[in-house]
């Protein structure tokens, strides 16, 4: 990857700032998702664009990964742009698997008063996705302590003052945040995670965990036999998805 000499940086980041004064809300982010890749030759639209389209389609997983860690810091200021952007981003940052990620992820989920939109909903929870993702590809303790503490719906509470767009409860929103850590936990497919998921216990019956807690134990003995079988084929959550689209 083609990175700015010395003797470009200042002149590059004052034409960035005259050029950001004047963008669309649109352009604005393909702009910071371009700024690593000036070096080398152009993208096409599509790879460029891969932030800015909906994820209601599948994971783009060839798209983000071309993106490159060169664009993580980019990512993640598109956390704080225009809210249609950040699902997306909060993706990519999932699929590129760096551990850099995980504290500007966990702000972003925490942050936010009152009701939520459905999009910031949709992108708030994404983040826990994104972090199981990111602990199978980095084995990160941080982000794997974030999913297993996200267990206990009370911490909850503590952690965010946003309510759901969907008229839930403290309590439904808590349940749904919980049932979201369990899955991330899955997808981290490290021992420790499976160790969480297996010891989980609820303090009620019917556990509202149950079902979910069986769906984590499967995706994370899949994933970890895919590993097993193909280590030499790259990411095993990709191919994971691969076969369970």
């Amino acid at each position: 990857m083609t990175k700015f000499d010395s003797l470009h940086t200042t002149s590059a980041q004052s034409l960035v700032r005259r050029i950001l004064r004047m963008c669309t809300p649109r352009v604005y982010l393909a702009v910071l998702l371009a700024i690593p890749l000036l070096g080398q030759t152009a993208l096409n639209q599509r790879e460029l664009d891969i932030v800015l389209k909906t994820q209601y389609d599948g994971i783009p997983w060839s798209e983000c990964e071309h993106l490159g860690v060169e664009s993580i810091p980019y990512l993640i200021k598109a956390l704080k742009g225009p809210m249609r952007f950040a699902g997306n981003s909060v993706v990519c940052l999932g699929v590129l698997g760096d551990p850099k990620a995980i504290k500007p992820l966990e702000e972003f989920l925490e942050t936010g008063y009152g009701v939520l939109s459905v999009p910031q909903y949709l992108s708030r929870t994404s983040v826990l996705w994104a972090l199981g993702a990111i602990v199978n590809r980095s084995g990160d303790e941080s982000g794997l302590e974030y999913l297993i503490k996200g267990l206990d719906q009370s911490v909850w509470n503590q952690r965010v003052r946003w309510s759901t767009p969907y008229n839930d409860t403290a309590d439904d929103r808590n349940l749904q945040l919980a049932r979201a850590s369990m899955q991330g936990l899955g997808l981290a497919a490290s021992p420790k995670a499976l160790r969480a998921i297996q010891d989980y216990k609820c303090e009620k019956a019917p556990c509202p965990l149950d079902d979910v807690r069986g769906d984590a134990l499967q995706t994370c003995h899949a994933i970890n036999e895919i590993a097993k079988k193909h280590s030499h084929k790259g990411s095993p959550l990709r191919a994971y998805y691969q076969q369970n689209p």
